[in-house]
């Protein structure tokens, strides 16, 4: 249990992801948002207000994206050592259109971290 809350209640404030699912195809009128490890983090921690985001943009339809370096960050996190924590996070995933991360990328994020 990583909230404490039990097995059934923790996985259970992520059903509507599964419910839900992942948008393939974008939808038209889609905003595509691009999420940082932070706030999938609070998520899986309970936090509201991250909660709240992530579920109301996926009910909007819009598109929630991550970076495989995100994917890499969660599942290196130090509660991932039982297969709640797994399962919890590879649902919380499931709804995430994962890009990689090329030279190109890389050289934008730092470009806009030098400002």
């Amino acid at each position: 249990m990583v909230l404490g809350l039990g097995k059934e209640a923790e996985l259970s404030m992520l059903k509507p992801y599964a419910e839900i699912g992942r948008t393939e195809k974008p939808v038209k009128g889609a905003v595509r948002f691009v999420f940082d490890t932070d706030i999938l983090v609070d998520h899986l921690r309970g936090f509201p207000p991250a909660k709240n985001l992530l579920v109301g943009k996926r009910e909007a339809q819009d598109q929630l994206i991550i970076s495989a370096i995100t994917e890499a960050e969660l599942f290196a996190g130090r509660t991932m050592k039982d297969a709640e924590s797994v399962e919890k996070t590879e649902l919380l995933l499931s709804v995430f259109e994962i890009v990689p991360v090329n030279s190109g990328v890389a050289r934008r994020v730092l470009a806009l971290r030098r400002g």
